[in-house]
Protein backbone atom coordinates (compact mmCIF):
# COMPACT_ATOMS: atom_id res chain seq x y z
CA UNK A 1 0.00 0.00 0.00
CA UNK A 2 2.85 2.83 0.70
CA UNK A 3 4.58 1.65 -2.26
CA UNK A 4 1.29 2.70 -4.35
CA UNK A 5 0.57 5.86 -2.47
CA UNK A 6 4.10 6.61 -3.49
CA UNK A 7 3.65 5.83 -6.86
CA UNK A 8 0.48 7.70 -6.98
CA UNK A 9 1.84 11.01 -5.47
CA UNK A 10 4.92 10.93 -7.96
CA UNK A 11 1.79 10.78 -10.53
CA UNK A 12 0.42 13.58 -9.59
CA UNK A 13 4.08 15.63 -9.13
CA UNK A 14 4.62 14.69 -12.74
CA UNK A 15 0.96 15.58 -14.00
CA UNK A 16 1.32 18.82 -12.29
CA UNK A 17 4.44 19.60 -14.20
CA UNK A 18 3.33 18.52 -17.42
CA UNK A 19 0.49 21.07 -16.48
CA UNK A 20 2.46 23.90 -15.55
CA UNK A 21 5.03 22.85 -18.97
CA UNK A 22 1.56 23.23 -20.92
CA UNK A 23 1.14 26.96 -19.84
CA UNK A 24 4.56 27.88 -20.11
CA UNK A 25 4.54 26.61 -24.08
CA UNK A 26 0.97 28.07 -24.75
CA UNK A 27 -0.06 24.44 -25.57
CA UNK A 28 -3.08 22.41 -24.92
CA UNK A 29 -2.05 18.51 -24.52
CA UNK A 30 -3.50 18.24 -28.24
CA UNK A 31 -1.02 21.20 -29.01
CA UNK A 32 1.90 18.53 -27.88
CA UNK A 33 0.44 15.67 -29.48
CA UNK A 34 0.17 17.03 -32.82
CA UNK A 35 3.97 18.46 -32.19
CA UNK A 36 4.95 14.85 -31.21
CA UNK A 37 3.76 13.63 -34.37
CA UNK A 38 4.99 16.22 -36.65
CA UNK A 39 8.18 15.27 -38.20
CA UNK A 40 8.62 19.09 -39.66
CA UNK A 41 9.10 20.38 -36.15
CA UNK A 42 12.43 20.92 -35.05
CA UNK A 43 13.61 17.62 -32.68
CA UNK A 44 13.75 19.55 -29.49
CA UNK A 45 10.12 21.07 -29.95
CA UNK A 46 9.40 17.31 -30.23
CA UNK A 47 11.40 16.10 -27.90
CA UNK A 48 9.64 18.88 -25.60
CA UNK A 49 6.19 17.57 -26.43
CA UNK A 50 7.17 13.45 -25.57
CA UNK A 51 8.45 14.84 -21.76
CA UNK A 52 4.69 16.78 -21.76
CA UNK A 53 3.29 13.73 -22.86
CA UNK A 54 4.93 11.39 -20.53
CA UNK A 55 4.20 14.06 -17.43
CA UNK A 56 0.46 14.33 -18.16
CA UNK A 57 -0.11 10.43 -18.09
CA UNK A 58 -2.29 10.19 -20.45
CA UNK A 59 -2.47 6.40 -22.34
CA UNK A 60 -3.93 7.70 -25.66
CA UNK A 61 -0.86 8.79 -25.56
CA UNK A 62 1.34 5.62 -25.85
CA UNK A 63 1.19 4.78 -29.66
CA UNK A 64 2.29 7.93 -31.05
CA UNK A 65 5.32 7.91 -28.65
CA UNK A 66 5.85 4.55 -29.78
CA UNK A 67 5.49 5.59 -33.42
CA UNK A 68 8.12 8.49 -32.16
CA UNK A 69 10.52 6.24 -30.56
CA UNK A 70 10.30 3.73 -33.84
CA UNK A 71 11.95 6.58 -36.57
CA UNK A 72 15.64 5.94 -34.69
CA UNK A 73 16.65 9.50 -33.92
CA UNK A 74 18.78 9.00 -30.89
CA UNK A 75 17.33 12.35 -28.56
CA UNK A 76 13.70 11.80 -29.52
CA UNK A 77 14.07 7.92 -29.12
CA UNK A 78 15.65 8.52 -25.52
CA UNK A 79 12.86 11.42 -24.89
CA UNK A 80 9.61 8.83 -26.14
CA UNK A 81 11.30 5.98 -23.53
CA UNK A 82 11.71 7.98 -20.91
CA UNK A 83 7.96 8.97 -21.08
CA UNK A 84 6.56 5.78 -21.89
CA UNK A 85 8.05 4.95 -18.31
CA UNK A 86 6.42 7.79 -16.85
CA UNK A 87 3.15 6.47 -18.10
CA UNK A 88 4.25 3.16 -16.59
CA UNK A 89 1.73 1.06 -18.67
CA UNK A 90 2.23 -2.09 -20.51
CA UNK A 91 -0.49 -1.85 -22.74
CA UNK A 92 1.73 -1.79 -25.90
CA UNK A 93 4.56 -4.13 -24.62
CA UNK A 94 4.93 -6.35 -27.30
CA UNK A 95 5.14 -3.86 -29.97
CA UNK A 96 8.11 -2.25 -27.88
CA UNK A 97 9.39 -5.49 -27.73
CA UNK A 98 9.31 -6.46 -31.66
CA UNK A 99 10.99 -2.85 -31.93
CA UNK A 100 13.71 -4.28 -29.30
CA UNK A 101 14.33 -6.66 -31.88
CA UNK A 102 13.57 -5.73 -35.73
CA UNK A 103 13.91 -1.43 -34.80
CA UNK A 104 15.75 0.61 -37.85
CA UNK A 105 18.91 1.39 -36.21
CA UNK A 106 20.76 0.84 -32.62
CA UNK A 107 19.32 4.12 -31.28
CA UNK A 108 15.62 2.99 -31.49
CA UNK A 109 16.15 -1.01 -30.27
CA UNK A 110 18.11 0.54 -27.17
CA UNK A 111 15.56 3.17 -26.45
CA UNK A 112 12.99 0.36 -26.76
CA UNK A 113 14.66 -2.05 -24.50
CA UNK A 114 15.22 0.73 -21.90
CA UNK A 115 11.26 1.00 -21.63
CA UNK A 116 10.77 -2.42 -21.18
CA UNK A 117 13.93 -2.60 -18.64
CA UNK A 118 12.38 0.23 -16.46
CA UNK A 119 9.11 -0.54 -16.89
CA UNK A 120 9.48 -4.17 -16.01
CA UNK A 121 8.15 -5.71 -18.69
CA UNK A 122 8.39 -10.19 -18.37
CA UNK A 123 7.42 -10.65 -21.94
CA UNK A 124 10.27 -9.43 -23.74
CA UNK A 125 12.86 -12.42 -22.08
CA UNK A 126 13.39 -14.68 -25.17
CA UNK A 127 13.68 -11.18 -27.46
CA UNK A 128 16.42 -9.90 -25.05
CA UNK A 129 18.14 -13.22 -24.57
CA UNK A 130 18.23 -13.48 -28.62
CA UNK A 131 19.63 -10.26 -28.76
CA UNK A 132 22.15 -10.38 -26.17
CA UNK A 133 23.59 -13.48 -27.80
CA UNK A 134 23.42 -11.43 -31.31
CA UNK A 135 26.90 -10.42 -31.70
CA UNK A 136 26.86 -10.18 -35.43
CA UNK A 137 23.83 -7.80 -35.29
CA UNK A 138 23.76 -5.99 -32.45
CA UNK A 139 26.43 -3.62 -30.79
CA UNK A 140 27.99 -3.98 -27.63
CA UNK A 141 25.74 -1.52 -26.17
CA UNK A 142 23.05 -2.68 -27.56
CA UNK A 143 23.52 -6.30 -26.20
CA UNK A 144 24.04 -4.65 -22.43
CA UNK A 145 21.21 -3.51 -22.06
CA UNK A 146 19.39 -6.71 -23.10
CA UNK A 147 21.38 -8.33 -20.86
CA UNK A 148 20.74 -6.04 -17.66
CA UNK A 149 17.33 -6.02 -18.90
CA UNK A 150 16.96 -9.71 -18.11
CA UNK A 151 17.09 -8.33 -14.42
CA UNK A 152 13.40 -8.11 -14.84
CA UNK A 153 12.94 -11.83 -15.78
CA UNK A 154 16.14 -13.49 -13.45
CA UNK A 155 13.49 -15.59 -11.47
CA UNK A 156 12.64 -17.84 -14.86
CA UNK A 157 15.73 -20.45 -15.25
CA UNK A 158 15.92 -19.94 -18.64
CA UNK A 159 17.38 -16.43 -17.82
CA UNK A 160 19.21 -17.54 -15.15
CA UNK A 161 21.41 -19.49 -17.81
CA UNK A 162 21.68 -16.64 -20.26
CA UNK A 163 22.93 -14.34 -17.72
CA UNK A 164 25.27 -17.15 -16.31
CA UNK A 165 26.73 -17.38 -20.27
CA UNK A 166 27.18 -13.20 -20.51
CA UNK A 167 29.35 -14.29 -17.36
CA UNK A 168 31.79 -15.09 -19.73
CA UNK A 169 31.38 -12.87 -22.53
CA UNK A 170 33.58 -11.28 -25.06
CA UNK A 171 32.54 -7.90 -24.03
CA UNK A 172 33.36 -6.17 -20.60
CA UNK A 173 30.09 -4.13 -20.39
CA UNK A 174 28.53 -7.33 -21.42
CA UNK A 175 29.63 -9.31 -18.18
CA UNK A 176 29.37 -6.18 -15.94
CA UNK A 177 25.34 -5.95 -16.64
CA UNK A 178 25.34 -9.52 -16.45
CA UNK A 179 26.43 -9.20 -12.92
CA UNK A 180 23.88 -6.32 -12.56
CA UNK A 181 20.53 -8.64 -13.64
CA UNK A 182 21.78 -10.48 -11.05
CA UNK A 183 21.77 -8.20 -8.18
CA UNK A 184 17.83 -9.37 -6.89
CA UNK A 185 18.01 -12.65 -7.39
CA UNK A 186 17.75 -14.16 -3.91
CA UNK A 187 19.24 -17.20 -3.53
CA UNK A 188 21.69 -17.58 -6.73
CA UNK A 189 20.80 -21.11 -8.14
CA UNK A 190 24.28 -23.46 -7.28
CA UNK A 191 25.08 -23.01 -11.30
CA UNK A 192 25.30 -19.45 -10.70
CA UNK A 193 27.08 -19.06 -7.21
CA UNK A 194 30.02 -21.57 -9.54
CA UNK A 195 30.07 -19.21 -12.74
CA UNK A 196 30.85 -16.39 -9.94
CA UNK A 197 32.91 -18.25 -8.38
CA UNK A 198 34.94 -18.30 -11.76
CA UNK A 199 34.82 -14.74 -12.18
CA UNK A 200 36.45 -13.89 -8.56
CA UNK A 201 39.98 -13.72 -10.36
CA UNK A 202 38.38 -12.14 -13.55
CA UNK A 203 40.65 -9.04 -14.36
CA UNK A 204 37.79 -6.96 -16.41
CA UNK A 205 36.92 -3.33 -15.21
CA UNK A 206 34.18 -1.33 -17.13
CA UNK A 207 34.98 1.76 -14.97
CA UNK A 208 36.87 3.26 -12.36
CA UNK A 209 34.63 1.31 -9.77
CA UNK A 210 33.67 -1.46 -12.33
CA UNK A 211 35.77 -3.95 -11.31
CA UNK A 212 34.02 -7.61 -12.27
CA UNK A 213 35.90 -9.79 -9.93
CA UNK A 214 35.06 -7.41 -6.91
CA UNK A 215 31.06 -6.97 -7.59
CA UNK A 216 31.27 -11.22 -8.16
CA UNK A 217 32.53 -11.45 -4.84
CA UNK A 218 29.84 -9.14 -3.25
CA UNK A 219 27.25 -11.33 -5.15
CA UNK A 220 28.82 -14.45 -3.37
CA UNK A 221 28.94 -12.76 0.23
CA UNK A 222 26.10 -10.49 -0.06
CA UNK A 223 24.09 -11.03 3.60
CA UNK A 224 20.79 -13.69 3.06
Amino acid sequence: MRRLKEHRQQAAKRREEGIRKLAELGWTSADALRVLQDRSEPRERREQAAEVLGNLGDHSSIPPLIDALAEGELFLGWACSKALIAINSHRHGRRLIRIASKGITADARQAAIYAIWLLGEKRGSETLIHIGADLQNQTDDTRLMAVEALGNTNFRRHSQQAVARHLFDSAEGVKYSALCALGGLDPLPEFIQAALREKLNDPGRVYEDGDIAAFANDLLNRPS
